[in-house]
């Protein structure tokens, strides 16, 4: 084990791939096996390189994931609930140490690994939480921007239905109105009477031939019973 320990992962891995060594004979004696431990520690360096390369490929992850988080949280212009960015110093200062594994020696392998582990899970933390509060500030300016367009929209169909009075009022106002009783004009005939009721009706209510040719169909009627048959704001005609 001790011959693992200092060499470094090429070093061992190589050595420990040399079985003939153990078979060559020598001119006096046949030399020694290798030991078993080293064939051991041949397959524990194989597997520590593994985790180490496993652990450097995710921190190269993390850290894209993060660099292009940052970039969309400053892009979205909204107010995000700090911290705002995520940074990824401690990943690579993890990795930095990590790096050229084959030549670092066996026995700080899983020291180093788990130092990248860490970072990455610590640094993976904080991209989820940032990308909660960057989806929390989205869906705050949506309901807003739903907010304004309610608003607007109220707004509109209000000055939609004051204009529409206010054009009311001054046709109104516009219109030709009577006032007072019509004078008389000193003829109580059946046909002046029929011709001040029209004028009135039409000026105040705007009746056309066809209203009015109701009127006199029952004025007629009622007139040949002799019957008082028009009263209009205090002009009074009767017949018979």
């Amino acid at each position: 084990m001790g011959l693992t320990l200092l060499l470094g992962v090429s070093s061992t891995a190589a050595f420990a791939q040399t079985p003939a060594l153990a078979t060559v004979p020598t001119a006096r004696s046949e030399a020694p096996p290798i030991p078993a431990s080293i064939q051991t520690d041949a397959s524990s360096v194989e597997s520590l390189t593994s985790d180490a390369k496993a652990a450097l490929a995710a921190a190269a992850t993390v850290a894209a994931d993060a660099t292009a988080l940052n970039g969309e949280v400053a892009a979205s212009g909204l107010t995000v609930d700090a911290p705002t960015t995520v940074s990824v110093s401690a990943v690579e200062a993890a990795t930095a140490d990590l790096d050229g594994l084959d030549l670092l020696p066996i026995v700080l392998l899983p020291s180093l690994t788990s130092a990248v582990t860490d970072a990455v899970a610590d640094t993976q933390a904080k991209i989820d939480g940032l990308r909660e509060r960057l989806a929390a500030a989205v869906s705050a300016e949506e309901a807003r921007r739903a907010a304004e367009e309610a608003a607007a929209k109220a707004a509109a169909e209000e000055a939609a239905r004051v204009a529409a009075e206010e054009a009311a009022r001054a046709a109104a106002a516009a219109a030709p109105a009577v006032s007072g009783p019509v004078a008389s004009t000193g003829d109580n005939s059946p046909g002046a009477a029929q011709a001040a009721a029209r004028d009135i009706m039409a000026s105040q209510y705007g009746w056309g031939d066809g209203e009015f040719s109701c009127l006199v169909a029952l004025w007629n009627n009622l007139e040949s019973r002799g019957v008082v048959v028009f009263r209009a704001r205090g002009v009074v005609t009767a017949t018979g």
